[in-house]
This record gives C-alpha cells, structure tokens and sequence, in this order.
C-alpha cells in the first residue's frame, strides 16, 4: 500500500530516531515533504540529518537543535575528501533554542544551502557573535530575518542575560545588503 503524500511532518520531542529518519524517506520513500520539524527529538543525530537532506528533494525547513552542526560536518566531510560541497533545497535556516552554536557552522550551512532567504535564529546559549553573521552576505536575497537570543541563567535565577557577542551592529551590514528587499526584520529579547 502505498504512503499517503505528506507536505509537513511535527514530530517535536518525538522519539524519531535515525532509523525512523530512513525508513521514512529512503525506504518510505515520502519524497513530497516540504517542512520537516524534529525540534528536540534527541535520538536523531548528523547521520539522520544527512538522510533526510539527501533524500527530501523538496525539503525547505527543517527544524532540529544539530542542523548547523549536521550541516557543518557535512561541508568538512566534502572539503576534507575534496569533493564538491553537496547543495540543499532548504528556503528557510532555523536554528532553534537548544542548539550549542560552533563558530563557523553558520557559514558552513550557508555554502550548502545558497537558497536560503529566510533566517530564524533562536539562540540560547553562547556562542554567536556579530561576525559570523556576516556569512549571511553570501546569500543572493533575504526576505525574513529574525534574532532572538539571550542566554537564561541557572534554574534559581529567572533573569536573562543578553550574551553581547551579538548585537545591532552585526545586523547593520546586513540592512546594507539586503534593507531594501527586506519584507520581516525582528530582533527579540532585548537585542543591543
């Protein structure tokens, strides 16, 4: 019997796991899927990103803590057996609360996905600064860009601490680049 054809698939903090990741779109071949979120499945590592990014030719979000880690293991991967760096579909870049940001994987998923214009960046968690989003200006247009991040401080404390590693002036080139095609600009949560 065949799958039924599936355009968006929420499985948050679902017990999806790389072999669930397979079955769908190798095995299952659900090939339609066009969003794809897996915000806090933990059981779905690099391995089931690749997957999917392979394998979903339509995909353009997806949604999961370690998609610029994925992604930024992919590009090295490619760069280390000097092959060319693999493209994506991906329209739209989230990088949800939980994911632990590594300097450079931002650029890194920006050269595997070129099609990018929209940007939700939701960072909790140090790590981000002004310059690595200059590794947007490579994009061709940006039509959304949304920041929100500050960093909670331990359980006994309800405060928010703004890490300033990011600030207005890293989006200032960004307003140069792409203000006048820009249709959604939010920062959140008090963003200096």
């Amino acid at each position: 019997m065949p799958l039924p054809v599936y355009m968006e698939l929420y499985a948050k903090r679902g017990e999806v796991t790389d072999e669930g990741i397979r079955n769908l779109c190798v095995i299952g071949n659900c090939k339609s899927i066009r969003k794809l979120d897996l915000e806090r499945c933990n059981k779905v590592t690099t391995k089931g990103i690749q997957l999917a990014l392979d394998n979903l030719p339509q995909l353009r979000a997806f949604c999961h803590e370690s998609l610029l880690e994925g992604l930024a293991e992919i590009a090295q991967s490619a760069t280390d057996n000097k092959i060319d760096l693999p493209k994506y579909s991906l329209s739209t870049l989230y990088v949800v609360k939980e994911t632990v940001y590594k300097s450079g994987s931002l650029q890194q998923s920006v050269l595997l996905c070129p099609n990018v214009t929209e940007v939700n960046l939701a960072i909790w968690r140090e790590g981000l600064k002004d310059s690595e989003l200059l590794s947007l200006l490579s994009l061709k247009q940006l039509y959304t860009i949304q920041v929100q991040h500050a960093i909670p401080e331990p359980l006994h404390r309800t405060e928010i601490r703004i890490d300033r590693g990011l600030t207005f002036d890293g989006v200032v080139p960004l307003l140069k680049k792409f203000g006048y095609t820009l249709k959604n600009l939010r920062l959140l949560d008090d963003f200096v």
